[in-house]
Order: C-alpha cells, then sequence, then structure tokens
C-alpha cells in the first residue's frame, strides 16, 4: 500500500483521492474507523464511486479501484493480522473491504462490462462456454 505523504493525509481529510495510492490511503483509513459495518461499507462504495465517476470513465479506473480494494485487503492482512485489535476491528475491516470491493463490481464494473460486450463483442472463448448447455449432476 502507498504510504502517501503527510501533506496528501490532510488533503484527504477534505478532498478526494486524486490517484489510486491515495485511494487505498483512504480505503484503510475509512476501514479501520470506528464506524459501524454499514458506515464503513457506505463510505468505502462512496469513494469508489466518486473516484471511478471523476476520473476518465474506461477499464483502466475501474482496475484501479479494484486494485486499491484488493491492495488495502493485504495490507492490513501483512500488517494486522499477528497484532491484538480491538475485538473484531481486523475482521470488521476485512468485511466492509470485501463487502464493497464485490459490491462495486456488481453495480459499476459489471454493468461496464455489459455495455462493452455490445460494442466491442464478447470474448469468444467465454460466449462458447455460456452457449454450451448445462448438465446437472445432482443435489
Amino acid at each position: 500500500m502507498p504510504y502517501v505523504t503527510q501533506a496528501a493525509k490532510e488533503d484527504l481529510h477534505y478532498l478526494q483521492p486524486r490517484n489510486v495510492g491515495e485511494l487505498t490511503y483512504r480505503f484503510v483509513v475509512v476501514a479501520l474507523s470506528d464506524n459501524h459495518y454499514s458506515d464503513k461499507y457506505n463510505d468505502l462504495m462512496y469513494s469508489a464511486k466518486l473516484y471511478w465517476t471523476n476520473g476518465q470513465k474506461d477499464f483502466q479506473r475501474h482496475a484501479e479501484v479494484l486494485g486499491a480494494f484488493t491492495a488495502a485487503r493485504h495490507e492490513l492482512k501483512r500488517r494486522l493480522e499477528c497484532c491484538s485489535l480491538k475485538l473484531g476491528q481486523l475482521a470488521d475491516a476485512r468485511w466492509a473491504l470485501e463487502a464493497a470491493e464485490g459490491d462495486y463490481y456488481t453495480q459499476e464494473v459489471g454493468p461496464y462490462e455489459d455495455e462493452k460486450i455490445k460494442t466491442n463483442g464478447d470474448v469468444k472463448e467465454i460466449a462458447a462456454l455460456i452457449s454450451m448447455p448445462r448438465i446437472d449432476i445432482g443435489p
């Protein structure tokens, strides 16, 4: 995870992240906040969607958001898994990051990809697998 400069940390109290490093930092700070689960989740989703809408709306921007979620989760695991935190604080942080990342993909990336499939065509290997008959092999 990028450890952003002190000036950037101060800016992030009132400005949105300008790059993926600052977004990753924001995700870590939000995930470790004392907020309730749903507030962490909502803050993460808000930051992710705002980062997406304030930049070039392309797959690169989505990849930056997804990468920031992944980097934040891995950094928390790397730095804090061995430490004793307030009961459940690390679990809460990881839950919020995982839930927000999954929902960001479903709500933002998926529809973007569907539009690109219409515009540019599908990946032929995926289309072939989708068109294959499904074989259920029991309960």
